[in-house]
């Protein structure tokens, strides 16, 4: 049970990083380039790749707890 679960984790994992790309590449990301509104002074396409990078690595996070919870 310990390795299918630590497989089911890799592949979540790998499907919340495609998913991740998909928002930083065309077609989505062009429903983000624009250079208004600016958001704490930062044009809106700057604070949408920012803003998925803080995902990923929050969810980063999650899986690596998950992971080591499973090896435990």
């Amino acid at each position: 049970m310990n390795l299918i679960s630590k497989i089911n984790i890799k592949v979540l994992y790998v499907i919340f990083t495609l998913f991740i790309l998909s928002m930083l590449i065309f077609p989505v990301f062009a429903l983000a380039n624009y250079a208004e509104p600016l958001i704490f002074g930062m044009p809106f396409i700057m604070v949408w790749v920012l803003f998925w990078i803080i995902i990923e690595f929050l969810g980063l996070i999650v899986f690596v707890k998950i992971d080591k919870d499973i090896e435990d």
